[in-house]
């Protein structure tokens, strides 16, 4: 019923404990349901480890991966590229930073027909005083107020808007905020109660405030100048690698 995609590219820093909680999942949601639950991981041409690390807990699941050299690769590329081996009418885009609960996991299988996308408030993990408020915000005004949302808030969406090049466009640069808006012109989006929580390697407590605030304030300002419409993502996505 429902089929988790896993995009990734050179994440041998984080994608085993992304793995074991994987594991841990997949084997819940089997003893519950008396079914595999379908996971495809692609990847565009990792240099690193990557794909041996997957390949080591593939041996022991059903897990499918779907390897290809990409030129150029971004996000909605990559994910494509595993579409025909897609079982289920509902997809759920599982970022590596991020990890999907159980009980979150239930709550999007227990969906209706009506549904067409929707999107998990986000918690960091871990985390501190400061990116609590600032996930609180960003789940208030951009998730609830605007309607936006972005990968990180583990995007559930039906298979047949994946496959519309008019909706899940491939674009240099803010390819969740276009799909957002894509998205958002023509549906409602569905909030679910239960979060998923995201291990941003740019928030982590490690780094300083002053450096967490100033990549927030970087973030916002590209998302602000292509919202007063500065449209050449080329230039936004220099500017913003400059930045960072």
């Amino acid at each position: 019923m429902i089929t988790l995609i896993i995009p990734v590219l050179n994440e041998e820093r984080i994608i085993k404990r992304f793995c074991e909680n994987l594991e841990s999942l997949s084997k819940d949601y089997k003893k519950t349901f008396n079914e595999e639950l379908e996971v495809i991981f692609c990847d565009p041409g990792s240099k690193d480890k990557t794909l041996k690390i997957i390949n080591e807990f593939r041996a022991a699941s059903p897990w499918k991966l779907v390897s290809e050299n990409l030129d150029n690769p971004t996000i909605t590329r990559t994910i494509r590229t595993s579409l025909n081996f897609v079982s289920n009418e509902l997809i759920i885009i599982l970022p590596v930073d991020c990890l999907i609960t159980k009980a979150s996991l239930m709550e999007a299988r227990g969906i209706d027909n009506s549904f067409f996308y929707g999107a998990f408030p986000k918690n960091f993990t871990p985390t501190t005083w400061f990116m609590n408020q600032y996930s609180h915000l960003q789940n208030k005004i951009r998730l609830q107020i605007l309607k936006n949302m972005v990968w990180t808030n583990c995007i559930v969406i039906r298979k047949e808007l994946v496959e519309d090049p008019m909706i899940f466009q491939t674009a240099e640069f803010l390819e969740d905020v276009i799909l957002s808006d894509n998205l958002k012109s023509q549906y409602s989006i569905h909030i679910f109660n239960n979060p998923v929580f995201v291990s941003s390697r740019k928030y982590s407590p490690e780094i300083s405030f002053l450096n967490s605030f100033v990549q927030i304030l970087i973030n916002f300002s590209i998302i602000l100048l292509y919202r007063l419409g500065y449209k050449d993502l080329h230039k936004l996505r220099k500017l913003y690698n400059f930045l960072s």
